[in-house]
């Protein structure tokens, strides 16, 4: 199941105005992630963080495996920029995986950074 269309219907529902970039992940299981665990990967194109065009990425993260209702993270492009060098990169693009462990909610497992997205969520999809 492509989650990205759903997803991104969801995001825009709410957030008609946002013009800043969408990344979309699906719920992935143990057997079907690299870490072995529960997480949502994101690719992030090196453009999409421009600060002079974009301030923030907006990242949408499946709750569950087979659910439309999502997780909003509001991340600011100067905090991923800060943090580059912390990110696994694959050519032009930071490749983030974010656990979705409860006891390690949002933080990135496979960056040296190991940095914690929590602080980005978004509870009130009128923000």
């Amino acid at each position: 199941m492509s989650i990205s269309p759903t997803a991104r219907k969801w995001f825009l529902s709410s957030y008609k105005n946002d013009l800043n970039k969408i990344y979309t992940s699906k719920y992935y299981r143990p057997d079907e992630s690299w870490p072995k665990t529960n997480l949502w990967w994101l690719q992030i194109p090196l453009s999409a963080i421009d600060t002079n065009l974009h301030e923030y990425v907006n990242l949408i993260c499946q709750l569950s495996p087979n659910k439309n209702e999502f997780h909003y993270l509001k991340v600011p492009t100067k905090y991923l920029n800060e943090h580059l060098k912390k990110f696994h990169r694959i050519k032009e693009k930071i490749s983030i995986y974010l656990s979705a462990e409860p006891a390690k909610l949002f933080k990135e497992e496979r960056g040296e950074g190991k940095l914690d997205f929590k602080q980005f969520l978004v509870k009130d999809p009128k923000k």
